[in-house]
């Protein structure tokens, strides 16, 4: 597909580090778009650990390309700074660098190719390198500037606040929200205009998440098997899905626990000696992120969500109801949006490890309780969050960018060479 063909044409900016779900929530994005003349072009930056991920499961469908984010232009210029000039020597070129990577970004974002730029995030404020796209979309009056966020931080910064004020100045045009949760958290806790925060729940996709069922990822053992899946901070509860863990082998003893996550993404090694000191090492095993993620949900019986902060959405929850799993989360943020409690998902206060542990005892106890709990959660799935959906609310807001304005635009003579 030309671009002067497309209905409308999309650039992403997606600056993230670490493998997850804002890669997955943009991949099922772009591959379930349901327009085919519109055109996809991903920037990603080039240390993001999901950048092979994103090139492969979008081939076809978008053109990925690479740039370099202001905390990688930062790190490369130090590097050969030692360690102790490391963090002074950054806050002294941090003006240059803004300054570089504004210039550099400039020629990325082209009216004459671009209807829309929409920045995929994960937390809020988001990388900076949105903003300077985002500005640099504003001043060649690209109209349609999108700001994904699936997390709030809750907690003021000078970054905040100067992001805060970007969104509500317009640079931002629209803010998305991926659940209600978030939309009161951003509206109110981060004091962007109500006016400007729509919510468009994720949505997930099943297609090409199985890969190779020769070569199954996760290799069973002889007990019933429960899993987490995620990043391994400190907030996404670990420790306490441990200690319920430890009452749970006193039932099930040959039970394992599957601790899935890239080893990157948090204390893998305080997480494994927190084990070891509860005496469930043995119960425990590990796997690294994993690109054909359903596989590792079709080998487990229970999939439980611990979190024990801020949780805008539980993409994990809708994986779980996709595959058919029954879910075991904690009530925080949006997940009670997702669940009806002990109807397609089960509901525990966040922290409380001895209720954690009763329902997941609940649960390997019960195969018609496992499978009614599943049924309910993926019909649930069918009807409000397939990835089908969320890509046909994004299509609907985006299509006003597309060929029927860009059409009846009228340029300045010699504007298409400088945009």
């Amino acid at each position: 597909m030309l671009q002067n063909e497309a209905l409308v044409r999309i650039v992403v900016w997606n600056e993230c580090y670490i493998s997850g779900g804002a890669d997955w929530s943009l991949i099922d994005l772009v591959t379930s778009w349901p327009d085919e003349k519109d055109v996809f072009v991903i920037y990603v930056n080039r240390t993001h650990e999901g950048l092979d991920l994103i090139r492969a499961k979008t081939a076809g469908r978008a053109e990925v390309r690479t740039f370099t984010s202001v905390a990688e232009f930062l790190s490369g210029i130090t590097r050969v700074f030692p360690d102790r000039l490391k963090r002074p020597a950054r806050a002294l070129l941090f003006p240059a660098a803004i300054a570089l990577s504004f210039i550099r970004y400039w020629p990325l974002v082209k009216r004459r190719t671009c209807d829309a730029i929409v920045f995929n995030n994960g937390g809020f404020p988001g990388g900076l390198s949105n903003y300077l796209a985002a500005v640099a979309a504003m001043l060649k009056g690209i109209a349609g500037r999108v700001m994904i966020i699936r997390n709030y931080p809750h907690q003021e910064s000078r970054f905040l606040s100067m992001a805060r004020g970007l969104c509500n100045s317009g640079v931002i045009g629209t803010v998305i929200a991926v659940s209600e949760s978030l939309k009161r958290s951003l509206i109110d806790e981060a004091g962007i205009g109500a006016e400007r925060v729509k919510r468009i729940y994720n949505g997930i996709s099943v297609e090409g998440k199985n890969g190779d069922n020769a070569h199954p990822v996760l290799v069973r053992k002889n007990g019933p098997c429960a899993g987490i899946i995620g990043t391994l901070e400190e907030r996404k509860g670990h420790r306490v899905l441990f200690m319920a863990w430890r009452e749970v082998l006193k039932t099930f003893p040959e039970a394992t626990l599957y601790v899935v996550g890239s080893s990157k993404s948090g204390d893998k090694g305080g997480l494994v000696e927190f084990a070891r000191a509860l005496g469930i090492e043995r119960g425990v095993a590990w796997l690294e992120f994993e690109r054909n993620i359903g596989k590792v949900y079709s080998a487990l019986d229970v999939v439980a969500l611990a979190s024990r902060e801020y949780e805008s959405f539980g993409r994990v929850v809708v994986e779980a109801f996709a595959f058919k799993r029954p879910v075991v989360a904690s009530k925080v943020g949006g997940v009670p949006e997702l669940i009806e409690d002990g109807v397609d998902g089960f509901l525990f206060q966040k922290d409380c490890h001895a209720e954690l542990a009763v329902m997941i005892v609940r649960l390997f106890s019960s195969k018609e309780l496992c499978e009614g709990v599943a049924e309910s959660g993926f019909r649930k799935y069918k009807s409000r969050f397939t990835a089908a959906l969320m890509a046909k609310n994004y299509h609907e807001m985006l299509a006003i960018y597309g060929s029927a304005k860009r059409d009846k635009a009228v340029c300045p003579d010699g504007e298409e060479a400088f945009l």
